[in-house]
């Protein structure tokens, strides 16, 4: 669990087990392997098997990624990607993280997006990072011509592949379409995933990807800053666009947030 601390004014790290309700221990906390190393939040990309991808993207990026398993204090950082950018504001970055079963290596897919006039250029650039290599290659398969909402994106990890929530432009306006991005770690190749119907028109920054009990999610928030509500929708067999269900409505609330 990741947290900011208003009393001291820093960002905490604690350990919560994944079957429990209760901390392993709450006085037990972690030192971010990034404290003294960048100014503004790093992004927790994706956690697999206890390790961790971390990345200082959230506010500006200097090619700085970072494999952590806080169990056993141990960081890896990683090589620098061959496009790599000096002027952070001309690219939008959205990465995933996860391990790719056949193989038996943890990959990184780094996907950089060019700034253009009201709207990021797809498709965007693509790297993919080996720990078994510690190598950066560039992706020369098909990448699909969509978009991931800056600053706000998730990753979910089913089956061996990275998902993420996207979106198309249709038409000459600016009408959008939402999908699924995927990425398969193993053969590493593009694939897109349907929405619920009800979802595809939906505002993009409303939808976040996630993972449960080893089923792919969908989180629907009725608005992105200062939500009331939260639908999970669940794909109850991973690939059957058929099978999406929405099974929770949770309702969040403002005072609650206002007063952690």
């Amino acid at each position: 669990m990741r947290y900011f601390s208003t009393i001291e004014r820093k960002e905490r790290y604690l350990i919560v087990r994944r079957d429990a309700s209760a901390y392993v221990d709450p006085v037990i906390t972690l030192g971010s392997p990034f404290s003294g190393r960048v100014r503004y939040y790093c992004r927790i990309v994706g956690v697999c098997n206890g390790v961790v991808c971390l990345s200082n993207d959230l506010f500006g990026y200097d090619n700085l990624l970072v494999l952590w398993n806080p169990r056993i204090s141990r960081c890896l950082t990683l090589s620098t990607p061959a496009h790599c950018c000096d002027n952070v504001w001309t690219y939008k970055f959205v990465f995933g993280f996860g391990f790719a079963i056949k193989m038996r290596d943890y990959k990184v897919v780094k996907m950089a997006y060019t700034h253009g006039d009201y709207q990021d250029l797809a498709p965007p650039k693509v790297e993919v990072y080996a720990l078994s290599s510690g190598i950066w290659k560039e992706f020369d398969g098909f990448i699909p011509d969509t978009g991931v909402i800056e600053y706000f994106w998730t990753q979910a990890v089913v089956c061996g592949k990275v998902h993420w929530t996207a979106y198309k432009r249709t038409g000459e306006g600016r009408r959008v379409e939402n999908l699924i991005m995927v990425f398969d770690l193993n053969d590493e190749i593009f694939q897109e995933l349907s929405l619920p119907e009800v979802l595809v028109n939906e505002i993009p920054m409303n939808l976040n990807a996630a993972e449960c009990r080893e089923l792919l999610v969908v989180y629907q928030y009725d608005i992105r800053i200062w939500s009331s509500s939260c639908s999970i929708w669940v794909m109850k067999q991973y690939g059957d666009t058929e099978s999406w269900s929405k099974e929770y409505n949770v309702a969040l609330g403002h005072e609650h947030l206002m007063g952690c």
